[in-house]
């Protein structure tokens, strides 16, 4: 009797043992199925800068819809990068998967080759339970100022003298030469004053015409047809040729940067400074990291591409002086 109830105890033990381990396993298992849902992909722009320029770093989650990614603590250490900005996440859900994007700008004060450490992000689902994934470390290129072509040379060596007839030939033949291109260009231009056709848009004022390109963007549906990186193009290049029109500020063929250095020594003013960054730092987002903002973003954006407008043109009174 005794030797029965042994055996008896020694099944449920057995029992419970193996219902044990079939739960670790599944936990083992669920929790690698979780894991794998989960993807993230990292870049930076650009990845070859002089010291001190701003890198846009962008940090793209895709996971299971249900589940939500953990915002960055403001004290997160990228060393030796500092953060200067941070822009709230984004999100879009495509069925049953979806995509969360952070777009990080960082400075960076050391030269040489570094890399951008691996940032963890944790990702919940509806039940409260936490994931760890890992950014991949992005390497970046940090160079010094380059050196213009005359540096190191203020030594040139001495010339010989130049023979006087062989120079005076040389002067007739460059003046002939200057002579025959004036000619060329001035019968070039006759003809096509003479043929010129007036366009009237052109006679408007600059702020006038940038409100007949944002009226023609609009109509060309690029956000309703899915062609982003079309339409923040286009938005960005209406903006950089009425600061060209408007302000004789060359800046079609400018980086960010460079575009607000200029305004700034306008006199622009701060809040329009503002907007114009915002066009533009997301406009380079698109064209340059692939980003792929919501289409809400771009209506916003084509309506802070007016307000820049407003808030620049010139005063009514000076306006019709000029007309």
């Amino acid at each position: 009797m005794t030797f029965y109830r042994g055996r008896e105890s020694g099944t449920v033990i057995l029992h419970y043992s193996l219902i044990i381990i079939h739960l670790f396993l599944l936990s083992v298992l669920c929790n690698t199925v979780y894991a794998e849902s989960v993807t993230v992909e990292a870049r930076a722009w650009p990845t070859r800068v002089t010291m001190g320029d701003e890198i846009k770093f962008v940090i793209r989650v895709s996971h299971p819809a249900g589940r939500s990614l953990k915002s960055l603590p403001s004290d997160t250490n990228l060393s030796p990068f500092e953060i200067k900005t941070m822009t709230p996440f984004s999100s879009k859900e495509t069925g049953e998967h979806a995509e969360e994007v952070v777009v990080l700008t960082l400075a960076v004060f050391q030269l040489g080759d570094l890399q951008i450490p691996a940032i963890p992000l944790t990702v919940t689902d509806f039940q409260g339970h936490a994931e760890s994934v890992f950014t991949e470390p992005v390497k970046i290129k940090v160079v010094g100022v380059p050196k213009r072509p005359t540096d190191g040379k203020d030594i040139r060596p001495i010339k010989g003298p130049i023979s006087l007839v062989k120079g005076l030939i040389r002067n007739l033949w460059l003046g002939l030469f200057a002579l025959l291109l004036a000619i060329f260009l001035t019968v070039k231009i006759i003809r096509k004053r003479n043929k010129k056709i007036i366009d009237l848009e052109s006679l408007k004022p600059p702020h006038e015409r940038a409100a007949l390109e944002l009226g023609r963007l609009r109509q060309k549906r690029f956000l309703e047809e899915g062609k982003t990186k079309e339409f923040y193009s286009e938005l960005s290049d209406i903006l950089r040729r009425y600061f060209d029109r408007g302000f004789q500020a060359d800046t079609l063929e400018r980086t960010t940067l460079e575009t607000l250095k200029i305004l700034k020594e306008k006199n622009f003013q701060e809040p329009a400074l503002v907007k114009i960054r915002n066009v533009l730092q997301n406009s380079d987002l698109v064209k340059f990291a692939k980003y792929v903002p919501p289409s809400s973003l771009g209506e916003e954006l084509v309506g802070e591409v007016s307000q820049i407008v407003d808030l620049t043109k010139p005063p009514v009174e000076i306006e019709t002086n000029a007309r």
